[in-house]
C-alpha cells in the first residue's frame, strides 16, 4: 500500500507545485487570490491536457518523463522569481482565514474529506471503467493517440480531451488520486464564483453566500471525487464569465487571454461545450462594441502583441489543433466530424423539436427535484398518463425498455444526480434576469438558457442528463447573485432572510449529502482490506482493494481467477461489448499485454487489426485464427452483445476463460 500512496501523493504534489508557479504569475500581475489560483488551475489542466495529446500524436507517450522535467524547471522559475509574491499572498490567506475563522474551517475540514476520499478509494463509475480510464490504458497499450482495436466507438471517436489528464497516474498504473482533477475543478466553480461577484458587487458576504451554494449541489459534490469529464464544464463556464467580465471592465488582455484559451479547453473537453460558446461569445462581443470596446485602437492593441505573448497562444491554438485533428481522424475512418453515422442517430435529436420541448418539461421537474423517497414515482405514473402512447417521445431508445423515473433521489452518484432543493432558485433566476437584468448579467442568462434548449432538444431524454446542465447551473449561479441583490435592495431584512435560508439549505445538503451515500460502506470495505493485507503488503493490498471495489461489475470469482490464472507478461485478447468495464483488467494486471476488441455486427461494425492483418471475429475461422496469436483470450459475454452468441458455432470457439458483466 505504502508505495501506490507515496508515489501518488508525489505526482498529486507535482501538479501542485506547477500550479503554484502559474499561481505566483498571476499573482504577480495583481490579480486576486480566487482569480489568481482559478485561472492558475484552469491553464495548469490545459497545458498538461495539450502536452499529452502531443506526446501520443508523435507515438512517443513514454518520453513525457521530458515535458515532466520542463514543466517542474519553468514552475522552479516562476516560484523563484516570484518568492517575494507569494510569501505575500500566504499572509493574505493568514488574514482572510483570522477574519473568518468559521468559514475556512468549515471549507478546510470539507475540503480535506472529499481530497481523501477520492485519494483513497479508486474509481468506479461505469462510463471510467467502460471508456474514460479505459481508453487511456488501451492508448497506453498501443502507444498512439487514435485505437486501432476497441470493443465501443465512444473508446475512439470522441476526444480524450479532459480523460487525457490521467495518463499522469495511469502511466505508472496507479488508480488512485485519479480523481485530484475533478477536485481542482470543483475548488475552481468555488473560488471562480467568489471572486466574479465579489468583483461584481465589491460583496465580501454575498460572495462567501454563492460560494457556499455553489459547493452545495450534489451534481457538483458528486463530481468532485469523480473521473467523469462534466464538472470541469461548470468550471470552464464560471472561468469564460469571470475572465469575460474581468476584460469588460479593465481592458487588460492576460484576462481575453484566458477567456480565449477557457473557450478552446472546454470545446476539447466536451463537444457540448460549443452550444454554450456560441451564443455567450456573439452576445458579449454585441456587447463589446456598444460599450465601446471594439475600436480601431483596441483592435491594433490586440494585434501588436510582443514576442512572448505570441508564444503564449500555443496552448489555445495547439487546443484546437487537435480538435481538429479529431474530426480529421473521424472524417477518415467514419465519413462523419462527429464519429459513426449509427451513433448519434440512438441518442441525439430523437423526435426533432416535438421531443425537445417534451424534455425542457421533463428537465423542469427535475430540476423542481421531487424526491422519490417522499412522493415515490406519481409524477411519472402522471406523465405517462397524460402523455399515453407518446410517453417516449424524445426519450432515448433505451427506455423503450428500461424503467425511467421523473422524481430525483436522495441517494444519487455522479451520473444521476441532479441540483437538489436550490435547483428550481437557480433556474428562477436565470429566467429573472433574462427578463429584467441589462448588460453582463443579461447575456450571462440568456446564454445559459439558450444552451439548455439546445441541450434539451439534441440531447435525447435520460434521467442522467443533469450532468449535461452544469453551464447552464454555472451561469444561474451568477444570475442567482443577481437575484439576491435585487432582493435586497428592494426588502433588506427579506433579502438577507432569503440568503440565509439558502445558506442553511445548502449546508444541510452537504450534510445529508455526505452521511447518506455510500461512504461509509466504502469505507469499512477500506479498512477491512487494510487488515487483511497485513497494512504493508502492497501486493496483497492492491489485489484486495481492486478486486473489492471492482467485483461488483463482474461474475463472482472471475476477478480472482483473472489475477491468479493468467501467466505473467501474456499477451490477452479481450472480447466483449460496449458496456463492458475493461479497466479494471488492465489496473488489476499492468504485466499483460492486453488487446481489446469486439464482435462484429449491425451495431459495432469493427474487425480486429493484427499489424496489416483484419480478422472478422463474427466467423469462426478467423476468430480461431486471430486466437492463436494471443496466449489468453477472454470472452467477457454483455446483454449487448448475447444475442450474437447464441449459434450453435460458438460452443466450438476455443476460448480460454469466460466471464460475464453483472447487470
Amino acid at each position: 500500500m505504502i508505495p501506490a500512496i507515496l508515489f501518488s501523493t508525489a505526482i498529486v504534489f507535482y501538479i501542485l507545485f506547477i500550479l503554484i508557479g502559474v499561481f505566483s504569475y498571476f499573482r504577480r500581475l495583481s490579480f486576486s487570490l480566487t482569480e489568481s489560483f482559478s485561472y492558475a488551475a484552469i491553464l495548469v489542466l490545459s497545458v498538461f491536457s495539450l502536452s499529452i495529446h502531443l506526446i501520443f500524436w508523435l507515438n512517443i507517450p513514454r518520453f513525457y518523463i521530458i515535458i515532466d522535467f520542463i514543466f517542474i524547471g519553468y514552475a522552479s522559475y516562476l516560484v523563484y522569481m516570484n518568492r517575494r509574491t507569494l510569501g505575500e499572498s500566504f499572509l493574505e490567506i493568514i488574514n482572510f482565514c483570522s477574519q473568518n475563522l468559521a468559514y475556512s474551517l468549515f471549507f478546510a475540514v470539507y475540503f480535506f474529506y472529499l481530497l481523501l476520499r477520492g485519494f483513497l478509494i479508486p474509481p468506479t463509475t461505469y462510463d471510467s471503467t467502460t471508456y474514460h480510464l479505459a481508453r487511456i490504458m488501451m492508448m497506453q497499450s498501443e502507444g498512439h493517440l487514435f485505437l486501432d482495436n476497441f470493443a465501443s466507438y465512444r473508446q475512439d471517436f470522441l476526444n480524450i480531451g479532459y480523460d487525457a489528464l490521467y495518463f499522469l497516474f495511469l502511466r505508472y498504473n496507479l488508480p488512485l488520486s485519479l480523481t485530484i482533477f475533478n477536485f481542482l475543478a470543483y475548488i475552481v466553480i468555488i473560488t471562480g464564483l467568489y471572486a466574479l461577484v465579489k468583483n461584481l458587487y465589491d460583496d465580501n458576504r454575498l460572495s462567501k453566500s454563492l460560494a457556499i451554494i455553489g459547493s452545495s449541489l450534489p451534481l457538483f459534490y458528486y463530481q468532485s471525487f469523480s473521473t467523469k469529464n462534466d464538472l470541469i464544464l461548470a468550471a470552464l463556464t464560471i472561468m469564460v464569465l469571470l475572465s469575460a467580465y474581468n476584460y469588460l471592465v479593465s481592458e487588460k488582455l492576460t484576462h481575453l487571454y484566458v477567456l480565449i484559451t477557457a473557450c478552446c479547453y472546454g470545446i476539447l473537453a466536451k463537444l457540448s461545450f460549443v452550444l454554450f460558446i456560441m451564443p455567450f461569445i456573439i452576445l458579449f462581443i454585441i456587447l463589446l462594441i456598444k460599450s465601446g470596446h471594439f475600436g480601431k485602437r483596441k483592435i491594433r492593441k490586440i494585434l501588436s502583441l510582443n514576442f512572448g505573448a505570441m508564444i503564449s497562444l500555443i496552448i489555445p491554438l495547439g487546443i484546437l489543433f487537435f480538435q481538429g485533428v479529431n474530426f480529421y481522424h473521424n472524417y477518415q475512418i467514419y465519413g462523419h466530424l462527429s464519429g459513426p453515422a449509427n451513433y448519434f442517430p440512438m441518442l441525439a435529436w430523437i423526435d426533432g423539436a416535438r421531443g425537445g420541448v417534451l424534455n425542457l418539461f421533463r428537465y423542469l421537474v427535475h430540476f423542481i427535484n421531487f424526491p422519490a423517497e417522499i412522493i415515490g414515482n406519481n409524477l411519472t405514473m402522471l406523465h405517462d398518463r397524460v402523455l399515453g402512447d407518446q410517453k417516449l417521445v424524445g426519450m432515448a431508445f433505451t427506455f423503450s425498455t428500461m424503467p425511467y423515473r421523473l422524481e430525483n433521489t436522495f441517494l444519487a452518484n455522479d451520473c444521476s444526480a441532479w441540483y437538489g432543493p436550490l435547483g428550481f432558485l437557480i433556474i428562477f433566476a436565470l429566467f429573472y434576469s433574462a427578463i429584467r437584468d441589462n448588460g453582463f448579467i443579461k447575456i450571462v442568462a440568456i446564454s445559459g438558457l439558450v444552451y439548455a434548449v439546445l441541450i434539451s432538444v439534441y440531447i435525447s431524454y435520460s434521467p442522467f442528463t443533469g450532468r449535461y446542465f452544469a453551464p447552464t447551473i454555472s451561469c444561474g449561479l451568477v444570475c442567482l447573485a443577481q437575484f439576491f441583490r435585487r432582493t435586497m435592495g428592494a426588502k433588506p431584512r427579506a433579502g438577507w432572510w432569503l440568503v440565509f435560508l439558502s445558506i442553511i439549505i445548502s449546508m444541510a445538503s452537504i450534510g445529508l449529502l455526505t452521511i447518506f451515500n455510500n461512504n461509509r460502506q466504502h469505507l469499512r470495505n477500506y479498512s477491512e482490506i487494510i487488515r487483511k493485507s497485513g497494512y504493508f503488503n502492497y501486493a496483497t493490498y492492491r489485489k484486495e482493494l481492486l478486486i473489492n471495489y471492482y467485483s461488483l461489475y463482474y461474475d463472482d470469482g472471475f476477478l480472482e481467477n483473472y489475477v491468479e490464472k493468467i501467466p505473467t507478461g501474456a499477451k490477452v485478447l479481450v472480447v466483449t461489448g460496449t458496456s463492458a468495464p475493461v479497466f479494471p483488467l488492465f489496473i488489476l494486471r499492468p504485466d499483460l499485454a492486453i488487446t481489446v476488441t469486439g464482435v462484429y455486427n449491425k451495431e459495432f461494425q469493427e474487425t480486429l487489426k493484427i499489424g496489416t492483418e483484419k480478422f472478422d471475429l463474427s466467423k469462426k475461422n478467423d476468430f480461431d485464427l486471430a486466437a492463436s496469436r494471443f496466449d489468453s483470450v477472454l470472452m467477457i459475454q454483455t446483454a449487448e452483445i448475447s444475442s450474437y452468441l447464441k449459434g450453435e458455432e460458438w460452443k466450438s470457439f476455443s476460448f480460454r476463460a469466460i466471464g460475464n458483466v453483472r447487470q
